[in-house]
């Protein structure tokens, strides 16, 4: 620092060797403390349920990505993660890089609404939001009811992270449809039964 001013930056860099990426949490020396953090915050031991789906949870993120990543955004990951596995519904998060160059955003859909044109459709709102460019992405089956979609964006470092509250409910609205929003409106006004019908 020079006058309260960061003047340089140093970056270490290096590679995951396959063994890393393969070998589980525990035999991995920065992942293992990073479970062991996550426990002792959450509260949960490590050979009952929570344990097990804290463990998945980290488990399931990729590991080039966790050592580019905040303690905090890792947590609201797995905290995400957790939660949709108890309750699955479309979902959307978003975090940045270290140095905020980089913006990823997770994103879980039910397997059936996972399709190229539903894909391209939540690049573009993400882009949008971000003024960013998406220069990656990926999808995860897993083994549950919702698929994973992984977007990696250029991003503006000075521009603020958009409002994931605001994108998840736009997912909500793009996955359900029109016909659920109308008639959930419509339960407002009148009878659920009555609600129902007029949506049809």
């Amino acid at each position: 620092r020079e006058r309260g001013k960061i003047g340089g930056i140093g970056v270490h860099a290096g590679l995951w060797t396959s063994q890393a990426l393969k070998a589980p949490i525990e035999e991995v020396p920065v992942l293992r403390r990073q479970l062991a953090e996550l426990e002792k915050e959450f509260g949960f031991d490590p050979s009952g349920h929570g344990g097990k789906a804290l463990r998945h949870a980290l488990a399931a993120l990729p590991r080039d990505l966790m050592v580019n990543l905040a303690p905090d955004d890792v947590k609201a990951l797995v905290s995400t993660s957790i939660s949709l596995a108890d309750r699955p519904r479309p979902a959307l998060m978003l975090v940045r890089s270290i140095l905020r160059g980089h913006m990823f955003a997770f994103v879980w859909l039910p397997r059936d609404e996972l399709t190229t044109r539903r894909r391209v459709q939540i690049g573009e709102m993400i882009e949008q939001a971000s003024a960013g460019q998406i220069t990656n992405w990926s999808v995860d089956l897993g083994d549950g009811d919702l698929a994973q979609l992984r977007f990696t964006l250029n991003v503006d470092a000075k521009r603020k992270t958009p409002d994931i509250q605001a994108l998840d409910r736009k997912l909500d609205d793009m996955v359900r449809g029109w016909v659920p929003s109308v008639e959930e409106a419509l339960a407002g006004i009148v009878s659920g039964t009555r609600a129902t019908k007029l949506a049809l």
